[in-house]
C-alpha cells in the first residue's frame, strides 16, 4: 500500500498514525495470506485447509486392497472416506497397483503415470513382497527418486507390507531408504505382529480387519502432521535437491526409453533382436545402447523362461511368473548392459513370445 511522507520530526501526527496502523495491518493481512498460500503446497497443510486433495497408490496386490470382501472394504477406500469425513476435504485415490507387480514394474508404471499425470499430493508405495534381494536397494532407491522428479510436490508414504510377518532385509532396505529420503514409514509387520492369522485371509492377504489395519496405521501417519500444520516431503527440506544417492548407480534409472516389441525383428517363433545402430519410430538413431535393461511381457498363466544376450553374450535370465487366472503385466529388470552389436531377448515358449511387449532401456540421460 501506498504510505505518506515522512512525519515531521516534532512528532508524528494523528493522521499519519492512523495511517501506519493501516499500513501494518495491510502488511500483516498480506503476510497471513503469503502463509495461507503457502499452506497449500503440503498435502498434509492442505488437508487441515480443507482442500481437495490427490492420492497415488502404486504397488503391488496388497496395494490394491486384495483380500478385502468388496470395494468399500478395501484398504485405500476406507483411508478416503476417513480423510473425507475428518478434514471436510475432497480426497481423490487413484490406485494404481496390479497383482505380481515389483519394484522395477512399479517404477516403469510410475515413469509412465508421470509424463500424463504428476498432480498427486502423496504418494503411497507399497511393493516388495514380490521382489528378490538381488539388487532391491537399487531399483527400490530409484523408485523414490523418481516420485520426487517425476511428481515434484508429493509427500511419500512407504508401506512395510504385512505378509512379509518379520522385518526381513527387504523391509529393512525400505525402512532405511525411506528415512534417507524423509518419506513416512507405514509399519504394517509390526501393526500385525500378535494378531495375524486374525488379521489375514489363508495366512496372506489382509482380511477385512486387516484391511482397516492397513488404513489406520496409514491415517496414524497423516493425522498428527495434518493437525500439527506439517508435512513430509521426500528429498531434501527445500523440496529441490534430493540427498546424495545411497546405491552409486541409481541415477541410471533417471530415464526410461521405450523400445515396442513390434518394432524389433523377430528373428523367429522365439527370438527378437535388436540390431545396432537402431533406427525408432521417429527417425532417431541408436548407434549403441547403455544403462539398466528391462523387458516388459503381458504373460501368460505359469512359468516362463526369458533368457536376453547382448553382442551374443547371455546377460542373464530369468523365470517370468504369473499364478493369477489371467495374462497380467510382468516386468524384469536384467540390470546393467552395454551393446554395441545386438540386444537379443529368447522365449521358451511362442505363447509367451507372442505376449512380449518391449524392452526398456534407463539411462542417467
Amino acid at each position: 500500500p501506498a504510505t505518506r511522507e515522512k512525519a515531521s520530526d516534532k512528532g508524528e501526527t494523528t493522521s499519519s498514525k492512523s495511517d501506519k496502523k493501516k499500513s501494518e495491518e495491510s502488511n500483516s493481512a498480506d503476510k497471513s495470506s503469503g502463509d495461507k498460500k503457502a499452506v497449500a503446497e503440503s498435502f498434509f497443510q492442505k488437508l487441515a485447509a480443507h482442500e481437495d486433495v490427490n492420492i497415488l497408490v502404486i504397488g503391488d496386490s496388497i496395494g490394491a486392497g486384495i483380500g478385502a470382501s468388496d470395494e468399500a472394504n478395501r484398504w485405500d477406500n476406507l483411508l478416503r472416506t476417513y480423510l473425507q469425513r475428518k478434514y471436510e476435504a475432497s480426497v481423490n485415490i487413484q490406485n494404481e497397483c496390479f497383482g505380481g507387480c515389483t519394484s522395477y514394474g512399479t517404477y516403469v508404471h510410475l515413469k509412465e503415470l508421470t509424463q500424463t499425470n504428476p498432480n498427486f499430493d502423496l504418494t503411497i508405495v507399497c511393493c516388495g513382497q514380490n521382489d528378490s534381494d538381488d539388487g532391491f536397494s537399487q531399483i527400490y532407491e530409484a523408485l523414490l527418486r523418481n516420485v520426487n522428479t517425476g511428481i515434484p510436490r508429493s509427500s511419500v508414504i512407504c508401506i512395510l507390507e504385512s505378509t512379509q510377518k518379520d522385518m526381513t532385509d527387504r523391509m529393512e532396505t525400505i525402512r532405511d531408504l525411506a528415512a534417507h529420503y524423509h518419506a513416512g514409514i507405514a509399519d504394517t509387520i509390526t501393526a500385525f505382529t500378535k494378531n495375524y492369522d486374525s488379521l489375514s485371509s489363508n495366512g496372506f492377504y489382509p482380511n477385512d480387519e486387516g484391511q482397516e489395519m492397513y488404513f489406520r496405521t496409514i491415517a496414524n501417519i497423516i493425522d498428527p502432521l495434518a493437525d500439527a500444520g506439517n508435512g513430509i516431503k521426500i528429498g531434501a527440506a527445500d523440496s529441490v535437491k534430493l540427498p546424495d544417492p545411497v546405491n552409486a548407480d541409481v541415477t541410471e534409472y533417471d530415464v526410461l526409453t521405450f523400445y515396442p516389441a513390434d518394432q524389433l525383428e523377430r528373428t523367429d517363433a522365439i527370438r527378437y533382436t535388436m540390431t545396432l545402430p537402431y533406427t525408432d519410430s521417429e527417425g532417431a538413431v541408436l548407434d549403441s545402447a547403455a544403462g539398466m535393461l528391462g523387458i516388459e511381457i503381458y504373460s501368460p498363466v505359469g512359468e516362463h523362461l526369458v533368457t536376453c544376450a547382448i553382442d551374443g553374450e547371455i546377460l542373464g535370465e530369468t523365470n517370468i511368473i504369473n499364478y493369477t487366472e489371467f495374462d497380467e503385466a510382468r516386468y524384469y529388470n536384467f540390470g546393467s548392459f552395454t551393446a554395441a552389436r545386438t540386444i537379443r531377448i529368447k522365449f521358451e515358449t511362442e505363447e509367451a513370445a507372442d505376449r512380449f511387449t518391449g524392452l526398456y532401456v534407463s539411462s542417467a540421460g
